[in-house]
């Protein structure tokens, strides 16, 4: 670890009696010692430090006899358990107590000796009566006792490790003055006591094994709020209507690593065992997956600078978790069969402390998130077909040029998203410094201050915001041209003033009545009225609004949302001879390749269809945000069709589909296959497609008129929750 992230152990130990203190020790962080190849100066350490106080509490005051006037030491001396501890100077401590220590020398294997040559204390000079001084003594607890703790029973360990006191000795004479009747002149002189010895044993300590350092929380699905009906925001929290989410791989990055090589921390589970006799720990990456109620927990967490990494999708990418074990990632919903569409789902906002630490840089916000459930990480990569880009390339203005299309949704069906919490320090204690610094941890009625489950560190993802692209076709003109010329209907068939020969209906359905005669070798001119209208939920193209719902910019102006274009429009016709005429200056037709939009399969079976594709170009405001801006777009095109008999039902049907959308934060399709529609069979009609119908009918006995059907009634309505919904409204021949 680098000296900017190395954690000390909090001074946190719990006093037993008068005689001893329990202090816990985390299995992992032992484990961490006993990697192979692990240098000494990486290795987490364990210090005793042990301050021993003289006092001169003789205060004999004997008129003529006894006087007490200090106390000065000859000596002191220190010895110590050495199987478990060996005297250290390590520099842990500031300049006074690190002065202190180093004038303790080793005299044997198990015994210090303090220089008082080296010290300006009072032990030299002298204590005063009911005065005192102190001097602090290091040891470093060995990585043999420690190891021992973690793989042996209290009964084994306690077979080699006898429970050995730390004794202090000291060893001095007291000065005192007296007035002495057999001197000349009755005079007072200084006099000094036998020299003699005084010890005390320390406090035992007994070290415990605490329970194993986690971090743990929950995914789930976050719902959006009622107050913002038009967007699509939650409150960033695990409610209790929430559904929770399976199949999140979490995984506790070490934050140490560069962005081009992240490396995941590991999990320091395994036992230390010997092999060659070289005692080594088994270790593997923290990385677990979220179960069927959406919990996690990454186990055996070492004191470092961490994230946490959150990662979801369809079920096509594999990892290895702590047990060596295949797993996917096929996020689910609880209560859902099938694995969610990734393109459909982002992480929702983030609240809190994770706010003021993505601002801050502060690396302990996550103590004061502990129990919360609210959600820390929000979306950092998407990976599709094995290339990595950063989630603010969803903002990026080239994106207003990329189609969303057949071809891109088959490229991009396999996306994995990752969301980043900010950056964790983590120490030896879950316990904000003020806490650890608080005379909560001595109350007696505190029964475990401490924390071993960083618990609460959940994550949420939510619907992205719906496209809503409502689509529809009606007769705008029909113009009836006979064999020789005569023009006999040109108008709206909505008009009734068009011919007496036009009955309306609806917009959608108007009836013409003709002799037969006139039929063979007219012309047939329909011209059609495709509308789009965004009835879209608000959207963004803002970090500040992806992660935290906030749709202003820094001056505290609202800002605009996004608005989404149709890009491609395919119409068919069964009658190979009719042609297209364009009639909209905001419509041409797309002459390139075709594959970009169907499949083979469905290129194939349109094959004996007449078909165009329009390109509109007219971006769309979502009508919630403002009415008046744009929120409908019309275009116009007319179909030729030349009737060349008169016998049973004449006609053309015509269908529609929607095949190429875009906007600035690449909404892809949602549920429908774009340019998927194999025109007349209802097994792969979806809710993206559309038909209008003409039908010229004969007479027959019982009615001897000519009844033409123009009949259009559909409506495409596109909702995109990151994708796009298309449903139709089909009105049928009556």
């Amino acid at each position: 670890m680098e000296d900017d992230t190395k954690a000390t152990q909090s001074t946190v130990a719990y006093q037993n009696s008068a005689r001893t203190f329990t202090q816990k020790l985390y299995p992992s962080d032992i484990k961490y010692n006993f990697v192979e190849g692990r240098q000494e100066e990486d290795k987490f350490k364990v210090y005793v430090v042990y301050r021993i106080n003289v006092l001169n509490d003789t205060t004999h005051n004997i008129p003529n006899l006894y006087k007490e006037h200090s106390l000065k030491l000859t000596s002191l001396i220190d010895t110590f358990d050495n199987k478990r501890y060996e005297l250290n100077w390590d520099n842990l401590h500031d300049d006074i107590v690190n002065l202190e220590m180093r004038n303790w020398e080793s005299i044997n294997e198990n015994t210090a000796n303090y220089h008082f040559e080296k010290t300006e204390k009072l032990f030299n000079s002298g204590l005063l009566p009911n005065t005192d001084d102190s001097t602090y003594i290091q040891f470093k607890v060995k990585d043999e006792f420690l190891r021992d703790k973690v793989r042996l029973t209290d009964e084994e360990l306690y077979s080699i490790y006898e429970n050995v006191p730390t004794v202090a000795k000291a060893s001095g004479y007291h000065i005192y003055t007296r007035n002495d009747k057999n001197w000349k002149d009755n005079k007072q002189y200084d006099h000094r006591t036998m020299n003699y010895d005084k010890s005390s044993g320390a406090l035992g300590i007994i070290w415990q094994l605490a329970d194993t350092r986690t971090i743990s929380g929950t995914v789930f699905e976050d719902l959006k709020t009622d107050e913002r009906a038009n967007e699509r925001i939650g409150n960033g929290t695990k409610d209790d209507a929430e559904n929770t989410i399976s199949d999140v791989i979490v995984s506790l990055m070490d934050a140490n690593s560069s962005e081009d090589n992240p490396r995941i921390a590991k999990a320091y589970t395994g036992k230390i065992e010997q092999k060659n006799g070289i005692w080594s720990a088994v270790v593997k990456d923290a990385i677990v997956k979220a179960d069927q109620n959406g919990k996690y927990t990454i186990p055996d967490v070492v004191p470092g600078r961490y994230y946490l990494k959150f990662t979801y999708g369809n079920g096509e990418t594999k990892y290895k978790d702590l047990n060596n074990n295949i797993i996917t990632i096929g996020t689910k919903i609880k209560g859902h069969d099938n694995s969610i569409n990734t393109s459909q789902y982002k992480s929702t906002i983030m609240t809190g402390e994770v706010v003021n630490a993505n601002s801050s840089n502060e690396k302990t916000w996550f103590l004061d998130e502990i129990d919360k459930n609210n959600s820390i990480a929000s979306d950092v990569d998407i990976t599709i077909n094995n290339i990595t880009n950063d989630i603010n390339s969803r903002f990026d203005e080239n994106n207003k040029n990329i189609e969303l299309n057949y071809m891109y949704s088959t490229k991009n069906n396999n996306a994995i998203i990752s969301a980043n919490s900010p950056n964790m320090d983590v120490h030896f204690e879950y316990i904000p410094e003020d806490e650890i610094n608080s005379n909560l941890l001595n109350d007696p009625n505190v029964a475990n201050p401490l924390r071993t489950n960083c618990s609460g560190m959940s994550f949420g993802i939510i619907e992205r915001p719906r496209v809503n692209i409502t689509l529809r076709k009606k007769i705008k003109n029909i113009k009836l041209t006979l064999q020789n010329g005569t023009t006999i209907i040109n108008g709206n068939p909505n008009d009734e003033t068009v011919s007496p020969n036009v009955a309306r209906i609806n917009d959608s359905n108007s009836k013409l009545e003709l002799d037969p005669t006139y039929i063979y070798g007219s012309n047939a001119i329909v011209t059609y009225m495709l509308s789009a209208h965004n009835e879209s939920e608000l959207d963004y193209a803002s970090e500040k609004y992806y992660k935290y719902g906030i749709n202003t910019d820094d001056s505290g102006n609202p800002l605009e949302p996004i608005e989404t274009k149709v890009t491609k429009i395919v119409d068919y016709i069964n009658n190979q001879n009719a042609s297209y005429d364009n009639q909209s200056e905001n419509v041409i037709f797309y002459r390139g390749e075709k594959t970009d939009y169907f499949s083979e399969e469905v290129i194939n079976a349109n094959k004996n269809y007449k078909q165009e594709i329009f390109m509109p170009d007219v971006g769309l405001l979502p009508e919630c945000y403002d009415r008046e801006k744009s929120s409908t777009e019309e275009y116009e095109f007319t179909v030729n069709n030349l009737l060349s008999n008169s016998d049973g039902i004449l006609g053309w049907e015509s269908y529609s589909e929607i095949i190429g959308i875009s906007n600035i934060t690449l909404t892809p399709q949602y549920e429908c296959r774009s340019g998927s529609y194999i025109v007349g069979n209802k097994d792969t009609q979806e809710a993206d497609t559309a038909n209008a119908t003409v039908s010229i009918y004969t007479s027959t006995g019982e009615n001897k008129n000519l009844m033409i059907y123009c009949i259009s009634g559909v409506a495409l309505i596109i909702v995109v929750c990151g994708l796009i919904l298309i449903k139709k409204f089909v009105i049928k021949n009556k």
